[in-house]
């Protein structure tokens, strides 16, 4: 399957989902004037779980504002991974690092009978937009286009003894895959991108003697605990 052109270091495991160039389009959406605060949302006009990309207008470059662009099962806003670096800069830095710093991950998604798969997986951001692919009838694939419900988790080291402090933690993303348009040039696989729900990075503190959990939600933005 032919692999998305990346600065990444070439190679990868044979039979992971990596992310296959391809052609998106459409465009659609309505003003949502329920949400209040970064910006005006929008909501996707789009096909009901599963459906294509509706597609979505960009976001103004000199007004930055958060995009809700779609609903989730449970009703929660979701947005792109533009929206999170553009409201939390520093903690999107963080996460997207953690991402970036291995090449593979691991993806979680529902089977059939509602029971969790958890499969390899490999992930890039692109133009504001957290996306991935799934090879030909890989079943992560099948998954996604029958509930497209996931949850992906940075690869992740121990913290080194002694130096407990400097561990840079993991990091999560969950929300909902969007299946784009076929492969450019007949590529095997498929393409998803992620409409997001949840970001979690998870570290120690400084005296490394707590567990920080940091999340951000499109809806309550970014909040921290600290726990023993």
């Amino acid at each position: 399957m032919a692999a998305l052109p990346s600065q990444d270091k070439p190679g990868g495991a044979a039979g992971r989902g990596r992310v296959p160039a391809c052609r998106t389009g459409g465009a659609g959406g309505t003003d949502d004037p329920a949400r209040t605060g970064a910006g005006a949302a929008r909501r996707s006009t789009g096909p009901a779980l599963p459906g294509l990309d509706p597609g979505r207008a960009p976001v103004g470059a000199q007004q930055p504002q958060v995009t809700i662009v779609a609903r989730f099962g449970d009703d929660a806003p979701v947005a792109r991974w533009l929206d999170v670096e553009l409201e939390q800069p520093a903690f999107a830095q963080r996460v997207r690092a953690l991402f970036d710093a291995h090449r593979h991950k691991t993806i979680s998604t529902l089977r059939a009978d509602g029971s969790p798969r958890i499969s390899g997986i490999e992930t890039q951001f692109e133009d504001g937009e957290l996306v991935f692919g799934s090879m030909s009838k890989a079943r992560k694939g099948a998954d996604l286009r029958r509930d497209p419900r996931f949850a992906v988790h940075s690869a992740t080291v121990d913290p080194i003894e002694g130096a407990e402090a400097a561990w840079p933690g993991e990091a999560k993303i969950a929300g909902r895959a969007i299946l784009q348009a076929a492969p450019e040039d007949g590529a095997d696989g498929e393409r998803f991108r992620a409409d997001i729900v949840e970001v979690v990075h998870t570290h120690l503190n400084k005296a490394a003697s707590l567990l920080v959990v940091e999340w951000w939600t499109p809806s309550r933005g970014l909040r921290r605990i600290e726990r023993e």
